[in-house]
Order: structure tokens, then C-alpha cells, then sequence
């Protein structure tokens, strides 16, 4: 390669962005980074709940009247589908595989994506004012918290 090439080439790199492959988007929650949200959505409130018959975890982020909200329970060997109508009051479909996870569950009405972590707990995405059809990009978009780690990743290393 001349040295015209190398120059054309430090000039591309001077102008490209680097990425921020740890911050932004919805942060970090239960052992999983959130890659993707929708446009304008922010963070609104994380909730713990501990004692009784629950211990769940939820985190939720909004913008007008729209919202992603993210759960993680221990289970308890109750099983999956009996956790979401109970807990959450869903109902669901047949598992499908998505991204690399055997077993994630849509609800029937498409608000919902539940699956059961690798260490026992479930997981529920959902989304209310219209934003259903950002489910598969936020889902996607979620990745174990530390690489390599099996996590409560939905999918990735493991």
C-alpha cells in the first residue's frame, strides 16, 4: 500500500465515531445490558419487590403515554407459563426460537416476551402504548452484563 493510501486512510478514521459498547441505551439491569430502546423513551423507575410469595425486580422507561418495562423473578420451580399469568397476568404462546434462546414465549395479545434465564429465573419484556412492534429490537438488543459470563442473558455466551 503507497503512502497516498495510508493518508486517505487516517483521514477516513480521523473522522469516524468511536462506540460506546458499554453505556447508553437503557444501561445495565439483572445481569443484562439493554442495547436498544425505543427513540425518546427514558428511564421512569426501577422497582424491587422482596418478601411474601415474590421477589421480583422491575425497570421501566417511558415517554408519552409509551413504555418498555423490563422484570426479572426468581421462579421458585413454579413453571414459566404459570409465573406469567399468575405474576403478570399474560398468556402465552408456544415458545419460538429468537436470537439464539430455544425457548421465548410471545403472549397472545403481542405485548409481551417472557423466557426463563439460565439460572432459574424469568424474565418478562413488555411494551404498552403502541410500541409492540419495537419488542424484537429491544430483545435483540440485550446482552449478557459481563462478556463471557453466563448471565440472565436471553441468549449470547452460555
Amino acid at each position: 500500500m503507497g503512502s497516498n493510501h495510508i493518508d486517505d486512510l487516517r483521514f477516513i478514521a480521523g473522522k469516524l465515531k468511536p462506540v460506546n459498547l458499554t453505556g447508553a441505551a437503557g444501561g445495565h439491569f439483572e445481569g443484562l445490558r439493554i442495547g436498544y430502546l425505543p427513540q425518546g423513551v427514558t428511564l421512569w423507575s426501577t422497582y424491587t419487590s422482596q418478601g411474601g410469595e415474590r421477589d421480583y425486580r422491575s425497570r421501566t422507561w417511558r415517554a408519552d403515554g409509551k413504555s418498555i418495562t423490563l422484570t426479572a423473578e426468581w421462579l421458585h420451580g413454579r413453571p414459566l407459563t404459570r409465573w406469567a399469568r399468575q405474576s403478570l397476568d399474560l398468556r402465552l404462546e408456544s415458545p419460538t426460537p429468537m436470537h439464539g434462546e430455544a425457548a421465548v414465549h410471545r403472549s397472545e395479545d403481542g405485548s409481551a416476551l417472557v423466557w426463563k434465564g439460565r439460572h432459574g429465573e424469568g424474565y418478562a419484556l413488555t411494551a404498552a402504548g403502541g410500541l409492540g412492534d419495537e419488542l424484537d429490537r429491544v430483545f435483540a438488543g440485550l446482552t449478557p452484563d459481563v462478556p463471557g459470563q453466563l448471565g440472565g442473558s436471553p441468549h449470547g455466551p452460555g
